[in-house]
């Protein structure tokens, strides 16, 4: 299927009104610069019908320009296909506050199925024999005009999900897994919203630093680590295009006196740099009179009262049965009842169906199919 570029509101408005409108399904993914951001977009939409496949410049587009590719994805009547929509969903919430409604996961799908791997790249190449070059993974998809060849790429992200859908439904309900698989498609869209991620000045304690530092050395690591973050936020580029880990750890076991001598001693730094090595000091030189101690930085306090010893009796019991669960049929322990889910049920206690139901915590399917014998685990 050949593939066209929009870049402007008037075509994607005459492409969503004449492909995407009146189709049944829409097949979707995203490109974004995660690997070469500090603070990443959505670069790329891909779309396709059966019949037509769209490379969507969101980057020549404003939010009200989009409208109507949000519109579409929002339609309900409009069942959109993805791969890992978690990941899409995300980012498009993020950016643009679009929400989706009636998704069809072909990555849920294939975890019911009891696939080997669940990646698009290893079901392209075993049901279409379609090899996925590894080389676009970490592409900057701000690049325009975009090569043909990261195009035909992007594009084969979106035009065999239609038939990958087709083949994973009649699956599904052969193995009757189609309806807890809808159920576990809208609890994905249900819970995936963008949640910001502050930055963490003490993020500097994650690094591969020496232990003999001494608490000046770990003051001038912190000083040099929010300087590093302050730059990556101004010029929008990733720590690693910036000042590299292993350089800001170098830096700080060099306790440089100069700029001159950051530039003499500390070898491969980027342009970037070069060019701020003064602030770079003199981030450093006002770090002098701090010392950090060793220790961690403090946790932050539990959302919940750490649990009792009953609780966590109950927690255990509950694991132990769902691995038995996930081993007996064959299902990863996401489709069953994830960490967090177990630990509220062993908080709550429930000692019936009504009451198990009330938590919340389980889907309809997985009440049907695991309510009982996690009644009987939980115990009198």
């Amino acid at each position: 299927m050949e593939h066209i570029w929009i870049d402007n509101p008037e075509t994607l408005e005459a492409f969503c009104r004449e492909e995407l409108a009146s189709a049944d399904e829409v097949g979707v993914d995203t490109e974004s610069d995660q690997f070469h951001a500090y603070n990443s977009v959505t670069c790329l939409v891909q779309v396709s019908s059966r019949s037509a496949c769209a490379l969507v410049d969101t980057l020549a587009m404003s939010h009200e320009e989009m409208m109507p590719l949000w519109d579409i994805f929002s339609d309900e009547s409009i069942e959109k296909i993805l791969h890992s929509a978690a990941n899409d969903l995300n980012v498009l919430d993020r950016d643009y506050g679009v929400s989706f409604q009636n998704v069809f996961d072909t990555q849920i799908a294939a975890k019911f199925l009891r696939y080997e791997r669940d990646s698009l790249a290893f079901l392209l190449d075993l049901l279409y024999d379609v090899k996925a070059s590894k080389k676009y993974q970490k592409f900057d998809w701000k690049t325009r005009p975009l090569p043909p060849e990261p195009a035909q790429y992007a594009a084969e992200d979106v035009i065999y999900l239609h038939s990958m859908r087709d083949h994973f439904k009649r699956l599904l309900e052969e193995d009757g897994w189609y309806e807890p698989f809808l159920q576990q498609c809208d609890y994905m869209v249900r819970k995936t919203t963008y949640t910001p991620i502050d930055f963490d000045p003490d993020g500097w304690r994650r690094l591969k630093y020496p232990n003999n530092f001494t608490g000046k050395q770990r003051a001038m690591l912190k000083a040099i680590h929010i300087w590093r973050h302050e730059l990556c936020t101004e010029l929008n580029m990733a720590t690693f295009h910036i000042l590299p880990n292993h350089q800001v750890v170098k830096i700080a076991a060099l306790n440089p006196r100069s700029a001159k001598q950051i530039e003499q001693r500390i070898h491969g730094l980027k342009s970037s740099v070069r060019h701020r090595l003064k602030s770079l000091q003199a981030a450093i030189d006002a770090s002098r009179d701090d010392e950090v101690p060793p220790k961690k930085a403090p946790r932050k306090p539990r959302e919940y009262p750490r649990p009792t010893d009953e609780e966590e009796d109950r927690y255990q019991a509950l694991r132990a049965w769902r691995n038995e669960i996930a081993e007996s049929e064959d299902l990863t322990f996401e489709l069953i009842a994830n960490n967090a889910t177990l630990r509220e049920l062993a908080r709550l206690n429930p000692t019936t169906m009504a009451e198990l139901e009330a938590t919340g915590e389980l889907l309809p399917w997985q009440l049907n199919d695991f309510g009982q014998s996690i009644l009987e685990r939980l115990g009198p």
